[in-house]
Parts: structure tokens; C-alpha cells; sequence
């Protein structure tokens, strides 16, 4: 019996592999769409309180804050000032 044993598991492996590998895939391809629109929808958001002009009357300290909240709560590459405002 133990001399089936690495074949079986050689096997085995064969099967399990692909299919952890597309999930993996999956799993990205999730990710990344989901990102995409959280992106936009902050994009949005910016520009709506902009009104076309380069920056909103507020200023950038609302950026700089929401960036800086951001990057705490969610990422360790951070939301940059040029990332938020898009």
C-alpha cells in the first residue's frame, strides 16, 4: 500500500491544482472588478462635489482627510491625494 502512496498523491495534486488555481483566478477577477467600480464611484463623487472646476470650494483638506481614513481602513498602498482626486 505504501508504494501507491505518492502516485495517489501525485494524482491527487494533479486534480486539486487547477482547480485552486481558477479560483485564485476567480477570486482576482472578483476583486478587481469590484475595485473598478468603487474607484469610479469615488471619481464620481469628487467630481460631482468639484462642479467641473479644478478643485471644490472646500478645498483639499476634505481630500487629504478622506484619503488618509481611507488608507487607514483599507490599504496598505494608501489613497494618495492624486489617486483621490481622480
Amino acid at each position: 500500500m505504501r508504494r501507491n502512496r505518492p502516485v495517489q498523491v501525485e494524482s491527487l495534486y494533479l486534480e486539486v491544482r487547477p482547480v485552486l488555481e481558477q479560483a485564485r483566478t476567480s477570486a482576482y477577477r472578483a476583486v478587481n472588478a469590484s475595485m473598478v467600480q468603487a474607484y469610479w464611484h469615488g471619481r464620481l463623487v469628487v467630481q460631482h462635489e468639484q462642479k467641473g472646476k479644478a478643485r471644490a470650494q472646500y478645498g483639499e483638506s476634505v481630500i487629504s482627510s478622506l484619503a488618509a481614513r481611507l488608507t487607514r481602513d483599507f490599504s496598505e498602498r494608501g489613497f494618495g491625494r492624486m489617486k483621490a482626486n481622480g
